[in-house]
């Protein structure tokens, strides 16, 4: 199944504008204004970053995309997985951390549906995939059924 999530634009856009505005007091020195263009210019930028995640029957596909273009793709097969974590990443949210053997971890999280935790449990049974699930995870679970 493909699930699909997007940058939180709502924090990021008032976020590069507030940076832009609190450093034009300080445009009278040039390296100033260039690197605060700079500071906007990249903060802006993050908010066009989508992010696909593809569970198949025994790997996970993990893409990053930047105005639609593919910039990073990690394809883990369900033998390079190690464990995945299953945790609470504020007061209501879900998060899964998938430790791989070599590389840095995937960390999904506000990804749509919101299935995709069932999904990922049924991966790893079906897969013999170690998994954790904490405390505050198991009492978001109750809240949410």
């Amino acid at each position: 199944m493909k699930y699909k999530a997007t940058t939180q634009r709502h924090i990021i856009l008032p976020m590069a504008f507030l940076s832009l505005a609190a450093s034009i007091t300080s445009w009278d020195y040039t390296w100033m204004k260039w690197s605060s263009l700079t500071i906007f210019t990249l903060i802006f930028l993050t908010a066009f970053i989508k992010y696909t995640l593809i569970i198949n029957e025994n790997h996970i596909v993990y893409t990053i995309h930047f105005l639609g273009m593919s910039i990073y793709k990690k394809q883990v097969q369900r033998l390079d997985i190690k464990k995945i974590i299953f945790k609470r990443a504020n007061w209501q949210s879900k998060i899964a951390i998938i430790k791989i053997q070599s590389g840095l971890p995937i960390r999904v999280t506000l990804f749509k549906p919101e299935s995709i935790f069932r999904d990922l449990v049924a991966f790893c049974d079906r897969n013999n995939v170690n998994y954790e699930k904490t405390k505050d995870y198991k009492i978001i679970e109750k809240m949410a059924s």
